[in-house]
């Protein structure tokens, strides 16, 4: 009888770590979700898998038994998977980003890898915050977070550092946003929550209490529309809006940021076909404007 699959990778992530706040962030989940499935794991085989101590925690001998099959199950699969996909699509690389960056900065530039390399093939396809790269079907992953896992490189794309901005119309129609606590006043849109806000006011000197009105949209992309469209003022990543900062479309109201320390990352194979690496250098230096 197989133990559950989502149990075993919290378990994994859990162990390799000895930390369930890092395995959460490793697989976009919350601590309780990770917490949970390590306590249905332990349920399942009806013995504890980590000693807890206080806030830490720390395999027990039976944990560190699981813990050498896991990883070793694991990168099998891993490579197993690879190899295969490998074999099928010998001239295709598959492409998983996260919506943003795939509206604002793959699709718009990969017609000039094409150019540079017309007989690779590319599939490009939306990924979801909690994929990992080495339990996914695809050869890049453009992830809001590094991801560490042996035989994956992660490297930084560029900063997810955020500024608030509106567009050119909102701003002529609002010209007195230009000083931060007049923001208190404007219609505030928000990503998947609205910390963001809390923390940008904190900066400037404002402690927000209670609820901070406004939509809420599910990932930048959709936020952007909502921005660009004239609805209101957004903590949008200044990097990933590059080209709509620079043309005028998008106007940043100040130069305080949040999220200075988080990068989007592009994760691959530590060893990967030549057509990957190749459209990796190559995103790579597009993004840092080295192309």
């Amino acid at each position: 009888m197989m133990p559950p699959l989502n149990s075993l990778r919290a378990f994994d992530a859990a162990a390799k770590y000895e930390s369930i706040s890092r395995a959460a962030e490793e697989l976009s989940v919350t601590h309780t979700a990770v917490s949970r499935q390590v306590r249905n794991l332990e349920e399942w085989f009806g013995t504890e898998l980590f000693h807890r101590e206080g806030r830490g925690i720390r395999l027990t001998h039976t944990g560190q038994l699981l813990r050498e099959r896991t990883r070793r199950v694991f990168n099998e699969l891993s490579e197993v998977g690879r190899s295969f996909r490998q074999r099928e699509r010998a001239g295709t690389i598959i492409i998983s980003s996260l919506p943003s960056i795939a509206t604002h900065w793959i699709a718009p530039n990969i017609g000039i890898f094409t150019d540079l390399h017309p007989t690779i093939q590319v599939q490009i396809q939306y990924s979801k915050l909690e994929d990992q790269f080495a339990y996914g079907n695809f050869d890049v992953l453009i992830s809001d977070h590094r991801q560490e896992a042996k035989g994956v490189v992660s490297e930084p794309l560029f900063s997810r550092r955020c500024q608030p901005v509106c567009s050119r119309e909102y701003l002529s129609a609002n010209p007195h946003l230009s000083a931060p606590e007049a923001l208190l006043t404007a219609k505030l849109l928000h990503d998947e929550h609205k910390e963001g806000w809390r923390e940008w006011f904190r900066k400037n000197g404002h402690i927000v209490h209670g609820d901070i009105p406004g939509n809420i949209f599910q990932d930048f992309s959709l936020l952007y529309a909502a921005v660009a469209s004239g609805q209101g003022v957004a903590l949008c990543p200044v990097e990933a809006f590059r080209s709509q900062l620079e043309i005028g479309q998008l106007v940043s109201l100040s130069g305080i940021e949040v999220h200075q320390d988080k990068y989007y990352s592009l994760v691959r194979s530590e060893n990967p076909r030549l057509i990957v690496k190749q459209f990796a250098d190559w995103f790579l230096a597009r993004c840092r404007g080295t192309t």
